[in-house]
Parts: C-alpha cells; sequence; structure tokens
C-alpha cells in the first residue's frame, strides 16, 4: 500500500528544489571579470576560476590554510601579495563591485587589494589605514570610508565594495557592505579608472602588506545588488557565481526515483 504521506512529501520536496534551484537569480557570468578561490595548488600561481584565466603570481610565501570555504591564502605581513601584472589595461572602468572574505590580523596601515601605481587614477582598499576601512576608485578623491571596529581583528568578515560612475552627477555611487549588509553608501560620488600598465595586487603591495587571511576574492565589471552579495556570502562563489557546486539534475533523479520507488510499494 502506497504511503501517501510519504510521497507527498517527497513530491513537496522536488518542487521545492526546483524552485530554489531555477527560481533562483543568477549572476550574469558576462559580468565576472577573476575568480580567485585559492583552493588549488598552483604552486607560484592563485589561479582564476572564471573563464577569464586572469591567473596571479604568488610574490613570497604566504600559506595556504583552512578558508570559510575549502582553502584561503594567509599573508603573514611581511611583503607577501598576489600579483597580477598589467591588469590595469583589462580592469573595469566605470562600474565594478569587488567581494572577498577577509581576517584580519593586525591593526595597521595596510592594503587588503590596490593598483600599483596608486597615482595618477587609485584604485585601494585599505583594511585598515589610519583606522578606517577605506575603498577609493579612479581618484584619490573618490574615497569611501568607515570606522574600522578593533572587534574584527581575527574574525572572517565578508566585504564587498563597489562604485559606479556616469557623467551625470546625482547616478554616481560608491559603497561597502560588511556581512551582506550596508556598510557605507554615499551618492554623487565615484571616479573612473583610465586603463593604464599597471599591476593590480592582492594582499597588500609593496610597503604596504596586508597581515591576515584571504578567500573567495571576485571582481565584477558591475555593480552586484545587496540580494547577489548576500547569495555569494551564504553560498560561496562556486555556487552563486559560477553554478559548480550543485548538480540540479542529479538530486532531481535521486528525488524522483524515491518517488517511483514509494509508488511500487
Amino acid at each position: 500500500m502506497v504511503n501517501r504521506y510519504r510521497v507527498a512529501s517527497v513530491v513537496a520536496l522536488v518542487v521545492g528544489f526546483l524552485l530554489s534551484t531555477y527560481g533562483e537569480a543568477r549572476i550574469d557570468p558576462d559580468s565576472i571579470v577573476g575568480i580567485w578561490l585559492f583552493d588549488d595548488d598552483g604552486g607560484n600561481e592563485a589561479l582564476d576560476s572564471s573563464k577569464n584565466e586572469r591567473h596571479g603570481e604568488i610574490n613570497g610565501n604566504p600559506s595556504q590554510i583552512e578558508g570559510v570555504f575549502g582553502e584561503a591564502i594567509e599573508f603573514p605581513g611581511a611583503g607577501e601579495t598576489v600579483e597580477f601584472v598589467g591588469f590595469g589595461l583589462d580592469f573595469p572602468t566605470d562600474e565594478i563591485t569587488i567581494v572577498t572574505w577577509a581576517r584580519v590580523d593586525e591593526v595597521k596601515d595596510q592594503d587588503l587589494c590596490s593598483m600599483v601605481p596608486l597615482d595618477p587614477d587609485r584604485i585601494v582598499f585599505h583594511m585598515p589605514w589610519g583606522q578606517g576601512v577605506t575603498w577609493a576608485f579612479g581618484g584619490a578623491g573618490f574615497s569611501t570610508t568607515f570606522p574600522f571596529d578593533d572587534a574584527w581583528v581575527g574574525e572572517w568578515k565578508h566585504w564587498a565594495v563597489f562604485s559606479k560612475f556616469r557623467e551625470a552627477r546625482e547616478d554616481k555611487i560608491s559603497g561597502i557592505y560588511l556581512d551582506g549588509e550596508e556598510l557605507r553608501f554615499i551618492k554623487r560620488l565615484a571616479g573612473q579608472w583610465v586603463p593604464r600598465d599597471s599591476s593590480f595586487h592582492i594582499g597588500g603591495r609593496p610597503g604596504s602588506s596586508f597581515a591576515g587571511a584571504i578567500d573567495e576574492f571576485a571582481i565584477f565589471n558591475t555593480v552586484l545588488s545587496q540580494e547577489d552579495i548576500q547569495r555569494i556570502k551564504n553560498q560561496g562563489l562556486e555556487r552563486a557565481a559560477l553554478n559548480r557546486a550543485v548538480d540540479p539534475r542529479g538530486k532531481i533523479a535521486t528525488a524522483w526515483a524515491s518517488v517511483k520507488e514509494l509508488n511500487e510499494m
């Protein structure tokens, strides 16, 4: 005899899975500039998991440790960086979002990431600098700052910074998210990056070493919604941006197999 309650439960599970999987908005893959999970042992390379294959060169001897999702890269603050030579030629110019997990181990003037050289246009994410978290894109005067909380030291935190430049002043925006929540938002303030043969660094830059750890770093050529940022934080970049973590076909087949088995009882 068929247990109709069990059948109904499995059917509900399948339907719920279909809705959650296919009804969930996806990040446009063409908006991905690069994704560095720091999971793969690429030797002296930080491997880009996106189709763009923008692999970075690891300078110094940072360690690979357990991260929030898989592995992470740990910087002891002695000059180690992940360097992308010439990345300034292909970097977003008018619109950008950077997301990452970061664990700050020391409160000092340091960069989580930056373009080198800094001037004439500036791309830098200070974590912290002068007791402040600062995001600047397209110029030293176009910066977004929020006080750094010492309670964050030694804790994994998810960060997102964004900027959008438009000719109309009222359409310019920049801001910072912490753990999926808006930390700082500024209207009418954003710069513009002019492509040049500069190098991008993750984990500090020469003269500003980062002391801490970084996991799941990504750059997008658009301003992501808060929903997208929260999804990345909760699900990780592989699922939220690369759609790799879940194979819907396998799970659906398993669920429907359970329904068939119950009907044959």
